[in-house]
Parts: C-alpha cells; structure tokens; sequence
C-alpha cells in the first residue's frame, strides 16, 4: 500500500513557482555567496543547506531584503562561496550552558514555509543529528517540533512521518506546537501523541489536490482511498481516534461528548 500511494502522490501538483530575481550591481557590505545560474542570472545571497544531489536552498539578499528560493542542480552553471557551508553551519561546541541536575531538558525544531522543499524529513534528521550528538547530560529530553506551515508536498508525509513514529519517538517524547498546520503539515503533527495549539493556531483544511486533464481538482477515488487508509494509519501512531483526521479530509459529520469532570 506504501509504494501505491507513494506513486499516487509523485502526480499531486504541490510546487509553488518563486519568481526569479536578477541582481545588478547590487552592493554589500558583507560577503555573500554568487550562484550563476545557465540562463546568465546572477544571484547573491547566502546557501543556507545543499542537498546530496547539489539542490540549494538559497536565500537571496537584496539590501535588506531576504528571500528564500530553492534552486535546482540542473540549473547552476557556477557557485563561488564566501565561506564552506560546513563551517558556518558548524555547531558551536565550544559553547557550554551549566544545566542543573534534575531539569528537563528540552529542544525545540522549527518546522515552517512548504513540505518538501522546507520543511522535510532531511532537514529534520540532520537537527536530530545534532542533538544526537551533544552529550548525555545535555541532550534534551523532550523534542518539540514547532511547525508553522501551509502545506505542500503530500509525497514527504510518507517519509517524515515514519521517521518521527519509528527513529524519533523511541528516543525522545515528541511533542508538536503548532502556530499553522494547514494539509501536509497538519498530517505531519498528527503522529504526535502530544498536541498542543498557540492562542489563534490553526490545523487542517486536509483536502488533498493531483494534476488532471481539466486542471488540479481535489483527490478522488483509488488515490483518495489510499491516503484516507494511509492517515489512519498515522491517527493509530497518534493515538487519536481516525474519524477526527477524515473529519478534515473528507466532509462527514462528527460530533464528540465531553465530560464536563
């Protein structure tokens, strides 16, 4: 059922197209990275993380301006850095913070913008390195995945969510705070047992979309049913009871008693 609706998922049209952005002349006071891209562009600004198949996730500076885009190996005809990403997103172990004994260690990961270029189960696992690395008496106990996002990629749900149901949940208590959890994201905070929402917080709006002939219409059919399946599953990880998932997935009619005790 995996591998079905992995592929079902590959046709869901989820990508946001970032508008390109050429730079003339523009002038700093600090080093910045340079990316040419094939097409002559120019882009200066700083490589915040390089995939394994040399995909940047870039922020282009512009004075004060920043903005994030994601740029694709097949694009770049040359990079020139102003340092070595190893270095400067080095860890600073130098640094020691005295925790008293008997405090509850906690750490918090932020989880924000879209599913699958930003917020994706690499970015996670390497967060998770680091803490993984630190000492015993400092790493923390409790992870919090602090998730601001309007979805996106439905794809990177059926990766992230096993690895925080089977690498990351056996080692630490996972608790999700959500400020946005809209579709991909909304699923993704699901697997937590623990959730807990900030004062104005939205979660939901499930309602899955794929590229058809007559445009991106909402899931249908075999591929719906796969994924309803595939969240259920996820709401047993969870620990919460299917029906509120399909609630949001799907329009049925749910209602709860709660005891006022």
């Amino acid at each position: 059922m995996m591998h079905r609706l992995h592929n079902m998922l590959r046709t869901i049209l989820t990508m946001a197209v970032v508008a390109a952005v050429t730079l003339v002349g523009v002038a700093s006071s600090f080093a910045l990275d340079k990316v040419t891209l094939k097409d002559g562009t120019v882009l200066q600004g700083e490589i915040t993380r390089e995939m394994d198949d040399g995909t940047l996730f870039f922020t282009i500076v512009i004075g004060e301006l920043r903005q994030p885009r994601v740029i694709m190996s097949s694009d770049i005809a040359s990079i020139e850095r102003d340092a070595s990403i190893e270095e400067r997103q080095r860890p600073n172990r130098e640094r020691r913070v005295e925790i008293p004994d008997g405090a509850t260690r906690v750490a918090f990961i932020t989880l924000e913008e879209m599913v699958g270029p930003f917020f994706n189960t690499n970015a996670l696992k390497e967060s998770v390195r680091i803490l993984d690395d630190l000492p015993e008496n400092e790493r923390p106990q409790i992870i919090v995945l602090w998730i601001d996002s309007g979805g996106g990629a439905l794809i990177e749900l059926t990766r992230i969510a096993p690895y925080i149901q089977n690498e990351l949940k056996p080692k630490y208590r996972v608790v999700a705070w959500l400020k946005t959890a809209i579709s991909a994201a909304a699923m993704t905070a699901w697997v937590c047992e623990e959730i807990y929402m900030m004062p104005g917080a939205a979660i939901g709006s499930n309602t899955a979309y794929m590229s058809g002939p007559g445009g991106t219409q909402a899931m249908e059919g075999e591929a719906l049913e796969q994924l309803l399946i595939w969240m259920e599953r996820v709401s047993e990880w969870g620990r919460k009871h299917p029906y509120v998932m399909r609630a949001m997935q799907v329009y049925m009619d749910l209602s709860a008693d709660i005891d006022e005790q």
